[in-house]
């Protein structure tokens, strides 16, 4: 707990969210080439800056939560020469304040926080409520990652395929993305002077002082969320927690009896445990604006997707087993048999390889893909659906 205000915490994830994240995360910090981006700055090209501090930012927080040491001796080396190259008195490079002020505060690194106490505060990459920060990391972040997590696209198709030479070249946006993504372990545990806040769920612990807090749940595949206290000692502290906004009718219980509130301030002991239900069904959201007329699917904090143009059947849904690989469930619209799964899945290789390969065929062919590297195309997959009468 923090005496002075409130403390971002770095959790331990598992789960959906820590494997992509330790898998496709490491993959890009440690395939990136350090050597270029550090040049655009040397080399004072526009934008340089920006597109440096952004990844060397994003590897910072990497190496707080992924442990490993290449990738951290990586970081480093990019530090140590932008520190080289970095005159603060120069506007050009107030850009990379994020960046040492990240490694000034993860590595207690001494002439990063000189430079970065003399360079403009970084803009947040994310937006503070965390009800809206739960359905941008499920409904955009996830979305945007390449299965091989070395680019972000914001038109990506449900395979997590690109064509070769699409998008070549460093951009900011997946920078900017990249960093996004290093956040989300800092977004579950913020610690409190008078004790702990909850502000995310899903698999992962996390040690605040004394005090170990740990959850159990599959989600957001599923509303079931146990969550163990294992303070040093017996002692009082108050626990908030979030309740989601789309649900309606949360259930709480403290050691196995029920409870009204979701801020439990008492005496906590080790072995201390609070049961959420977050009850979640399938529902229909009507468009408005550009989508009037339009349904979208969503279920808990998750937006669906199918791989389909808008004009489908009978609108009510069934569930089908999610892949192993993918987050779940999905369902089929009846009447249609159209498959919708969780825009989470839509840079996860989640499909077979059949379908994957006839799926690959289908994009190459696709007017919106074949032979055209413009920004700005058409995608064949669906957000919204238009039901025929």
């Amino acid at each position: 707990m923090s005496p002075g205000g409130n403390q971002v915490v770095q959790a331990q994830l598992g789960g959906f969210a820590g494997e992509r994240l330790r898998r496709n995360v490491r993959q890009w910090i440690n395939t990136f080439d350090i050597h270029r981006y550090v040049g655009l700055v040397e080399n004072r090209k526009p934008g340089g800056a920006t597109l440096a501090g952004l990844w060397l930012e994003a590897a910072t927080y990497a190496c707080e939560w992924a442990g490993d040491a290449l990738l951290r001796q990586r970081a480093m080396g990019m530090l140590e020469r932008l520190l080289a190259a970095v005159d603060p008195a120069d506007p050009l490079f107030e850009p990379l304040g994020g960046a040492f002020q990240a490694a000034a505060d993860v590595w207690d690194n001494g002439p990063a926080m000189a430079v970065a106490n003399r360079l403009p505060a970084p803009p947040t990459v994310l937006p503070e409520d965390p009800n809206g920060v739960e359905a941008l990391v499920w409904n955009r972040l996830f979305p945007l990652q390449t299965v091989d997590g070395d680019g972000f696209r914001a038109d990506l198709p449900p395979s997590g395929w690109r064509p070769q030479g699409y998008y070549a070249g460093p951009l900011e946006s997946d920078a900017r993305t990249a960093l996004a993504l290093t956040k989300i372990p800092g977004l579950f545990y913020v610690a409190e002077s008078d004790g702990i806040r909850i502000n995310h769920y899903g698999p992962s612990s996390a040690q605040i002082g004394d005090i170990r807090v740990r959850q159990t749940t599959q989600y957001p595949s599923d509303g079931t969320v146990r969550i163990e206290i294992e303070p040093g000692k017996t002692r009082a502290f108050t626990i908030r927690l979030r309740v989601p906004p789309w649900c309606g009718a949360p259930r709480i219980a403290l050691n196995g009896r029920s409870i009204s509130t979701f801020s439990i301030g008492r005496k906590w002991n080790a072995g201390d445990r609070i049961d959420l239900n977050f009850p979640m069904e399938p529902r229909w959201r009507k468009g408005t604006g550009a989508q009037a007329g339009l349904l979208s699917l969503e279920r808990g904090p998750l937006a669906y997707f199918a791989e389909a143009e808008p004009g489908v059947g009978a609108g009510r849904v069934i569930g089908i087993p999610a892949n192993q690989e993918s987050l779940g469930p999905a369902y089929k619209i009846t009447g249609s048999g159209v498959a919708m799964m969780p825009l989470a899945n839509l840079g996860e290789w989640y499909k077979s390889d059949a379908e994957k390969s006839r799926w690959l065929e289908a994009i190459a062919s696709h007017p919106a893909w074949a032979g055209d590297a413009a920004r700005g195309r058409d995608i064949p997959y669906s957000i919204w659906l238009r039901f025929a009468p």
